[in-house]
């Protein structure tokens, strides 16, 4: 995916979902993602977020000290994956609406990947 094409799903995602918040108790929208940096570091890890704020949705990456904490070129992201429920420290279930939201992205031309119960976009 290019850019363009990140920043749209971001805006669709935030758009359907809502923005989220770095904190699971305090988001609406929760997901998981890496980059390709940290997949070459060695760990293999993703981080656990909720979706940045349109705010911090840049032409070419996310911005620094948003959400996701530090910013993220969209052309490092590899993996990205938005869960249809997730599970706040209070056991509370949260639900995001990702039929809605692959509709959305569907309409944008976005490419992804669903599968009961969970939306992504995989590059690698």
């Amino acid at each position: 995916m290019k850019a363009f094409d990140w920043k749209t799903f971001f805006e669709v995602a935030i758009k359907v979902l809502g923005e989220g918040e770095f904190s699971i108790n305090n988001t609406l929208s929760w997901c998981s993602f890496t980059t390709y940096s940290r997949l070459l570091s060695g760990d293999a890890g993703y981080w656990q977020t909720g979706l940045p704020k349109l705010k911090d949705i840049g032409e070419n990456g996310t911005s620094d000290g948003g959400v996701w904490l530090n910013p993220i070129p969209y052309d490092d992201i590899a993996h990205l994956l938005i869960p249809e429920k997730f599970l706040n420290d209070f056991c509370e279930t949260r639900i995001q609406d990702i039929e809605r939201l692959a509709l959305e992205l569907d309409r944008a031309n976005i490419h992804y990947h669903k599968i009961d119960g969970l939306l992504e976009v995989k590059l690698y």
